[in-house]
């Protein structure tokens, strides 16, 4: 598939941010990018028009560990057909920030099963409780299925400045 032919749909709900963000990178990328409303893709757009579903970052439903979880049980809830479908034709689902913990939440991660009926990780409070901004170091562990990580040498560590 040319990446010109690539659909994005960014979901958002009330409190994401950094969606015109990530439209604006997919955009540059030369694929079509849209940000959608969850309500908008359930009422008037199919899913599966889809091919790369993103969940955004930001502080739907609070800036509180969990807070995924409403977001997840909402998408869930109105998409699940469409959203088994999407992982069982292993179109890439990205989620940054509160969408990773969408992601969890809604059984997509560790994706051991494709959409599990209940989460099969969990998260755990920040010590000291908060907002943390610090550096923390992620050990890259690539089976090479990953789109967005494939290319990421096995073992290599990555440094990101902030943790929730």
């Amino acid at each position: 598939m040319k990446v010109e032919d690539i659909r994005v749909c960014v979901m958002r709900v009330g409190g994401t941010n950094c969606d015109a963000e990530t439209k604006r990178a997919f955009d540059e990328l030369g694929a079509r990018a849209e940000v959608l409303h969850l309500n908008e893709v359930v009422k008037s757009r199919n899913l599966l028009d889809y091919n790369v579903l993103v969940f955004p970052g930001g502080f739907s439903y609070g800036d509180y560990v969990r807070a995924g979880a409403i977001w997840a049980t909402g998408t869930l809830t109105k998409l699940r057909k469409d959203l088994k479908r999407f992982v069982e034709e292993e179109r890439p689902i990205l989620g940054i920030c509160n969408g990773f913990q969408v992601l969890v939440e809604a059984g997509l991660l560790p994706a051991f099963k494709g959409v599990s009926e209940y989460p099969e990780a969990a998260f755990g409070t920040n010590i000291p409780i908060g907002y943390n901004c610090r550096w923390i170091y992620l050990k890259h562990e690539n089976s090479g299925r990953c789109v967005f990580t494939q290319k990421i040498p096995k073992n290599s560590v990555a440094v990101t400045s902030c943790s929730r």
